[in-house]
């Protein structure tokens, strides 16, 4: 397997969290973006029925739009580079070269203390959330895992998974319900709660057992994950 910190300072991962300010910035433009999709006429985007990645492809363009015409304060082309969509990155250990997390948000510029540039940013995995995709089987194990186990954000120490809500009877609280069901899957440390104000997320907390390959040999540590749940109506 090829070392992944060849000439690089193992010893900094994982890297630095992106500060909370940006954090509150990105939930501000996932609002935003979301409300100019609830706008879209049904012949364009019919959310309701829509799948996943028709979805978050018209998620990004709105994000885009908003970045481009600077119309959110903190959320402009001179902070954020371009905002990418299941850009290929590989997981921890190099096992995949092929992972497709939904969306990433980079800052512009260099970062102190960062070895891989390119597995630093604001990592997002979205998911449908309805009847047709249970918050166990969807939204947990095929989102929440990606995270716990090294595929996505594995040089971060933060990330968020996005819900677009198309069943209001499923609430944070079943999330947390899916969650307790299975603690060792998902290495769940702290079950969801609610983020400080003002932002309008949750928060959970899971451990990561694995270690970064050769150079370092280190544990990442636990990741906190913010759920953002964006309702259809």
């Amino acid at each position: 397997m090829p070392d992944l910190m060849t000439g690089l300072d193992a010893a900094t991962l994982p890297h630095p969290d992106i500060p909370q300010r940006q954090w509150l910035v990105v939930e501000k433009v996932l609002f935003e973006a979301w409300g100019l999709l609830l706008n879209l006429p049904p012949t364009t985007l019919d959310i309701s029925l829509a799948t996943e990645d028709e979805i978050t492809s018209e998620l990004h363009k709105a994000i885009e739009d908003l970045r481009y015409g600077e119309r959110l304060p903190g959320f402009t082309a001179a902070i954020f580079e371009t905002t990418s969509r299941e850009g290929n990155l590989c997981s921890f250990d190099n096992a995949s070269i092929d992972k497709q997390p939904d969306l990433v948000f980079r800052l512009v510029g260099k970062h102190p203390g960062v070895a891989r540039p390119e597995q630093h940013g604001l990592f997002i995995e979205c998911k449908p959330i309805d009847t047709r995709h249970p918050i166990g089987s969807n939204y947990c194990a095929k989102g929440v895992i990606r995270f716990v186990s090294g595929e996505y954000a594995w040089a971060m120490t933060s990330a968020m998974m996005v819900g677009y809500v198309r069943d209001t009877q499923y609430t944070i609280k079943k999330l947390g319900s899916a969650l307790k069901k299975d603690l060792k899957k998902y290495e769940t440390l702290e079950l969801p709660r609610k983020c400080q104000l003002p932002s309008r997320s949750y928060r959970s907390k899971h451990d990561r057992v694995w270690k970064y390959p050769v150079l370092t040999n280190n544990s990442p540590g636990p990741i906190v994950l913010r759920h953002l749940w964006l309702e259809v109506s």
